[in-house]
């Protein structure tokens, strides 16, 4: 397994939302909402995100009450890019839902880190490189996000 800069990673993390704002300030929120063609829209990638933190937070929880517990993936199926709330309310949702997970990671310590799981997928993990998982996730929307914005000036 990878070394874990935690500070780097826990910068990161509690960032995002910020990243996130940055990269639809400006962005008229009708052309956020469309999708492009079979891809999801903007709209979507960020409801997605916001309905993944519950998602996250449990699996943390597992991972701190169970020995190496089992984590079975989970993707749009269970953290649907479908809402009927404004992208300006999903944003905010999303904002509120990462303070809720930061502040469960923020009570976790060094030690609570190495604590480990075996996600199906990925096989052995720790709880730290499920923080990292939450990091590349993110990582990897907000690259969706901006390939969505690239084509629609085009």
């Amino acid at each position: 397994m990878k070394v874990i800069n935690v500070a780097v990673l826990i910068q990161h993390l509690d960032a995002f939302p910020g990243y996130l704002a940055q990269a639809l300030a400006g962005k008229p929120t009708e052309q956020l909402t469309v999708p492009m063609g079979d891809e999801w829209s903007v709209a979507m990638v960020v409801t997605h995100l916001m309905h993944c933190e519950t998602h996250y937070r449990a699996r943390f929880d597992r991972i701190m009450r169970e020995a190496a517990p089992f984590l079975p993936t989970f993707g749009p199926e269970l953290a649907s890019p479908l809402t009927q709330a404004s992208l300006e309310v999903v944003i905010q949702r999303f904002r509120r839902e990462r303070q809720h997970t930061m502040a469960q990671i923020y009570a976790y310590d060094e030690v609570d880190w190495l604590r480990p799981a075996r996600h199906e997928v990925s096989g052995a993990t720790t709880l730290g490189e499920e923080f990292r998982r939450v990091a590349n996730h993110d990582t990897e929307h907000l690259g969706q996000i901006h390939d969505i914005l690239q084509t629609m000036k085009h």
